[in-house]
């Protein structure tokens, strides 16, 4: 199966246009590390029908199932991958929509245009200009968040590139629910994102608030260190925390899998 285009494609093209276009126009700031946060993400109506066929609660299965983190806390983080084969399992109004979001969201071009958003940094990284970066690899993947989910500050795995969280409430009543930029208390330290760590040995320094129809999108480095702190029982009873996280890897095992099952996603 390869993705294809959705009967509607004109309001897929619409909101693809939308989306680079406030993505391309984004403000990169540089503290505590090089990341932007975009309001209006997509059309008003696009982003209407995103919220309305997001996946149901048994298309996901826990962190813990489908990779190798075992803690507690990851438990509570459900996910589901936005790949063929899963798409194949979903109904059929869901699988139109979410295959005509894919063919441009998962395509080179958001990639490549995503990464020229960093492109000093990345260009550091690669010892090389844009024209040589190496291939590429998309992917995306729903996360919901329960009560008692939280992740430590971590800089993400080596081979991502880039990293954007699409944020998708109803309403701005629950910005608690976002994501904390973090500086080390300990001067100069940094992790290549080989783990997670604790909440103590860090400052939060930055935040970006969970709002409709928002994005927070940084380049990896050994310095990028975010997280999510603990999810209140008072916080997750108002508010599912619903995300699409979109990465971009030079590992080709990250590649979209054909025959993609709910249960055979790797871990993050």
């Amino acid at each position: 199966m390869t993705w294809h285009a959705h009967p509607n494609s004109c309001d897929h093209r619409k909101a693809a246009i939308h989306f680079l276009d406030r993505l391309d126009n984004a403000r990169i700031a540089l503290k505590p590390y090089p990341h932007f946060y975009i309001d209006q993400v997509f059309p008003d109506e696009y982003y209407a029908t995103m919220l309305e066929l997001l996946p149901m609660q048994d298309a996901y299965r826990k962190w813990t199932d489908v990779g190798k983190v075992k803690l507690e806390q990851y438990s509570r983080r459900d996910q589901c991958y936005l790949e063929p084969g899963w798409l194949e399992t979903q109904p059929p109004r869901h699988r139109r929509f979410w295959q005509g979001f894919a063919d441009w969201f998962l395509s080179e071009d958001t990639a490549r245009r995503a990464m020229a958003k960093f492109e000093t940094t990345l260009t550091e990284r690669f010892l090389c200009q844009r024209e040589l970066w190496p291939n590429v690899y998309p992917q995306a993947l729903f996360l919901r968040h329960r009560s008692d989910y939280f992740i430590g500050p971590h800089t993400d795995i080596p081979s991502k590139i880039v990293n954007i969280l699409l944020y998708l409430p109803e309403d701005d009543r629950h910005e608690e629910l976002g994501t904390s930029m973090f500086a080390p208390k300990l001067k100069g330290f940094s992790c290549p994102g080989t783990q997670h760590h604790q909440f103590e040995d860090f400052h939060e320094v930055d935040f970006a608030p969970y709002r409709r129809n928002t994005a927070f999108g940084f380049v990896k480095t050994d310095n990028s260190w975010h997280g999510v702190k603990p999810i209140s029982e008072a916080s997750a009873s108002r508010s599912r925390r619903d995300v699409i996280q979109y990465m971009v890897y030079d590992n080709p095992m990250r590649a979209p899998r054909k025959n993609q099952t709910p249960n055979s996603a790797a871990e993050q």
